[in-house]
């Protein structure tokens, strides 16, 4: 028998206990969040830095210096003199690449370590931080592979946008606006499709210690049977993102706006050496604060796709909020 309240209520109401009561993963989190943070319009800001830049340069300009082309181009040349080459320049590539490895381990590693601690607790299972550490090093190369296909989804969804934004800007007022906007609403659909995907595949890797592509098979499957239940929890998901940002950054502007008034009515002197301890401080415990709020809303986003999926895949049934509108509007009109 199906139950009549919409999953996504039961499902965000213990994802925000289960996101209160494991704040020891929000540190995890954090690193997994490099990864993806179930966000639309995080990956839309990606695509949108890739669109103003060239492509493989917004994802690993960052990372990898001009280093190794260099060296090349130095090859290139002739004979190698030994004596000439920067070895300085490739060491300092190496250490790069080396440093970069490692931040992609421990992300993937991070991200087994909460999907692992998440599920654990929606089975009523006993919490072992160590444990689940261990499974999610035992589950990196699948959840390598899940994290791979995101991001060559995230890039190909990147093409499509380019495709339509650049050639729109060619366009007249405020044509080229519309068609911008009509281009990333559109986008949003299978951007979170690809995230609840991946989402899903890598709890099927870590908890049912699937291989890559059963994992991903079923992860669409299950997409595909309770999309309407998917789409609900995305929407309100979404609206939730939206809402914790703005009340951020309107949080840090009354903040920043009540210390500084503060500091220009004391009278401080901004040579004084109570004057910068103040600003130092104050910009420390924002930091932190903005630190901790994101790390928060990444488990939040693990603990919501996690339970959803758990839940999904025991066969729990609902009635989707859209389809019990629908059968109420349905009923008042039949009535007139």
């Amino acid at each position: 028998m199906r139950n009549p309240r919409p999953l996504y209520r039961a499902v965000l109401n213990d994802a925000l206990i289960s996101t209160w009561r494991n704040k020891h993963l929000w540190p995890l989190a954090f690193f997994a969040g490099l990864l993806m943070t179930g966000s639309a319009y995080d990956l839309l800001y990606r695509a949108w830095n890739a669109i103003s830049n060239t492509m493989l340069r917004a994802e690993f300009g960052l990372w990898i210096p001009d280093v190794f082309p260099r060296a090349w181009e130095v090859i290139k040349k002739g004979p190698v003199n030994w004596q000439t080459l920067p070895w300085g320049l490739l060491l300092v590539g190496l250490l790069t690449l080396a440093l970069y490895a490692f931040f992609v381990w421990l992300a993937v590693v991070s991200e087994g370590t909460v999907l692992a601690a998440i599920a654990a607790e929606e089975e009523k299972e006993r919490p072992n931080l160590r444990g689940f550490w261990q499974r999610g090093i035992r589950s990196f190369w699948p959840l390598l592979g899940v994290n791979i296909l995101l991001r060559l989804a995230v890039w190909f969804l990147t093409l499509l946008l380019a495709a339509v934004v650049i050639p729109a800007t060619a366009l007249a007022a405020p044509l080229d606006s519309a068609v911008v906007i009509l281009a990333f609403v559109l986008i949003i659909p299978p951007a979170y499709a690809a995230i609840v995907a991946a989402f899903f595949a890598a709890l099927g890797v870590v908890r049912f210690k699937e291989r890559l592509l059963p994992a991903v098979k079923k992860s669409w499957r299950l997409i595909t049977v309770n999309w309407l239940v998917v789409l609900e929890t995305s929407i309100i998901l979404l609206l939730a993102d939206i809402l914790i940002a703005l009340t951020l950054t309107i949080l840090a502007m009354l903040l920043g706006a009540t210390f500084f008034g503060f500091l220009a009515l004391s009278g401080f002197a901004a040579a004084s050496p109570l004057y910068w301890f103040l600003i130092v401080s104050f910009s420390f415990i924002v930091i932190v604060g903005v630190l901790a709020a994101v790390a928060g809303a990444i488990t939040f986003h693990y603990a919501v796709w996690t339970i959803l999926a758990e839940r999904l895949r025991r066969g729990q049934q609902t009635i989707p909020k859209i389809i019990r509108l629908t059968q109420t509007l349905r009923a008042a009109l039949s009535r007139r």
